[in-house]
C-alpha cells in the first residue's frame, strides 16, 4: 500500500463547517426553526471571529463546564477577554450550584482524590476507585 497523503486542514476549518451547517439548516429547514433559533443564528453572525471560534470549539467538546487551563487555541490569543465578551453577550456564563457534577467531571482523578481527602473527616479509602466513582462519591456526600 502506498503512503497516504496527509490532508492539510485550513486553520479555521471547524468554523467554516459550522457556517455550512447553519446555512444548510436555514436553507432546508428554516421553516421548522423557532424565533429563538433564528435569533441565535443572527447573534452568532454578529460575533467577532475569535468569539465565534471559541464558541464553536467549546460546543464541540464534551460537557458544559471547561477548565481554562485546558483551553489553548492559537487562533484565540486573548482567551480571558474572549470569554468575558461571550459572557457579556449571554453566550457563556459562570458555573452555578446546579453545575456541581459537571465541575467535578472537569477535575482529574488526582484532583478528585485530593478534594475528597481535604473534605473528609476520616481518611477516605478511595485508592481503587475510578474517576466516575469519585465524581459520584463527591457529588453525593459533600455539600458545596
Amino acid at each position: 500500500m502506498e503512503g497516504r497523503r496527509k490532508v492539510e486542514l485550513k486553520k479555521l476549518y471547524y468554523l467554516d463547517h459550522f457556517f455550512e451547517m447553519l446555512n444548510f439548516v436555514v436553507a432546508h429547514n428554516g421553516n421548522l426553526l423557532e424565533p429563538r433559533h433564528l435569533e441565535f443564528i443572527d447573534r452568532f453572525h454578529e460575533l467577532e471571529q475569535e468569539e465565534q471560534c471559541l464558541f464553536v470549539r467549546l460546543a464541540n467538546r464534551k460537557g458544559n463546564v471547561f477548565r481554562l487551563d485546558r483551553i489553548n487555541y492559537e487562533e484565540i490569543p486573548d482567551l480571558p477577554q474572549t470569554i468575558e465578551r461571550l459572557k457579556e453577550k449571554s453566550l457563556f456564563r459562570e458555573p452555578n450550584p446546579q453545575d456541581c457534577k459537571e465541575l467535578l467531571k472537569a477535575l482529574s482523578r488526582a484532583d478528585l482524590v485530593n478534594l475528597i481527602k481535604d473534605l473528609s473527616r476520616e481518611p477516605a479509602k478511595v485508592s481503587g476507585f475510578i474517576k466516575e466513582q469519585l465524581v459520584e462519591l463527591t457529588d453525593h456526600h459533600f455539600e458545596f
